[in-house]
């Protein structure tokens, strides 16, 4: 009898370490003229946001990749899918708002940019995926996805409902006005209760824009722990995660155009969204006027300036030369 003993060899599994979780993150912001009156608010908003977002991914070890749209009658990408650390953060001069809402173009745009970045690993554990669109009107201008008259544009409407049930994609929407109005914009996009939030245009601090941004940053931290460790997430409760409730602070008084704009949205009976967004139209349109006007004025007084100073300086060199 042979002493020799067979030893079978151990089969060592080895992880795969390239294998990294990614973050898909699509920031989706109004810049319409109507904007013009929370400026400074959105900006400081979107900053702190971005913000936030850098500190979980570091915290969690994730590859963030962060898209910005922004959108008015036009549709501009600022990052598209850009490491989150290359960020700058935006100011007066990269965040000027102007013209109407075209919602739906800058939506579409979005989705199709994340699908195409995805594409092959839609469902992979390691990749997640979060639209946000930060609005205080509604759709009045898409060229390319307008709406139709009861007031939403199907092919979008179904795209939406169709990524959120296939791949539990998080798509959000943050609107000015009151909860159903809010509500109606986001179900006008298929986007779920949930993930929905309204805030008071125009007003200061957790009532307004800044406030919307701090609840949405609150939930993307929940969202990328949750990711991190590979808890389920429900993406249809976005919101909902962080107890946010409905903003009833009034709108600030510093802010007129805006307060009437919100005042407006609630004295008004406007039968559907459509009509809401006709009057949105109209209020960007306004705005546009208000602010060439503004500008004119600015720019007659300076003009008024440079004469009298011109005359006063021709004054003074007279008197000088009948003096000599």
């Amino acid at each position: 009898m042979s002493n020799t003993t067979e030893k079978k060899a151990r089969k060592i599994k080895i992880e795969d370490s390239t294998k990294i979780k990614t973050a898909y993150e699509v920031l989706i912001i109004d810049r319409s003229s109507s904007m013009s009156y929370q400026k400074e608010a959105t900006i400081k908003g979107i900053n702190d946001y971005v913000k936030g977002l850098k500190e979980s991914s570091t915290k969690h070890g994730i590859k963030t990749q962060i898209m910005m749209i922004m959108f008015d009658s036009e549709v501009e990408t600022l990052y598209a899918f850009t490491d989150i650390e290359e960020f700058v953060d935006l100011n007066n001069n990269t965040y000027i708002p102007g013209g109407m809402t075209a919602l739906n173009d800058a939506v579409m745009l979005g989705i199709e940019a994340v699908k195409s970045a995805v594409k092959g690993r839609e469902q992979d554990e390691d990749v997640d995926v979060t639209i946000n669109i930060f609005t205080d009107g509604f759709e009045n201008a898409s060229k390319k996805y307008p709406n139709n008259e009861q007031g939403e544009n199907l092919e979008v409407k179904g795209l939406v409902k169709e990524l959120c049930d296939a791949y539990k994609w998080t798509i959000t929407y943050s609107g000015a006005g009151t909860v159903e109005q809010a509500v109606a914009a986001a179900q006008a996009l298929n986007i779920p209760v949930g993930n929905t939030l309204n805030y008071a245009a125009g007003a200061a601090g957790p009532a307004g824009p800044q406030g919307a941004l701090r609840s949405s940053t609150m939930a993307r931290s929940m969202k990328m722990a949750s990711f991190a460790t590979g808890q389920s997430y429900d993406s249809t409760s976005y919101f909902a995660s962080v107890g946010a409730d409905v903003n009833t602070a009034k709108p600030s008084i510093t802010q007129p155009s805006n307060r009437s704009r919100a005042m407006m949205r609630s004295s008004v009976s406007i039968p559907d969204p459509v009509d809401v967004g006709l009057l949105d139209g109209v209020l960007d349109t306004v705005t546009n006027l208000c602010v060439s006007a503004a500008d004119t004025v600015v720019e007659t007084a300076s003009s008024a300036v440079d004469v009298v100073s011109d005359v006063a300086s021709a004054a003074c060199d007279c008197a000088s030369s009948c003096c000599d």
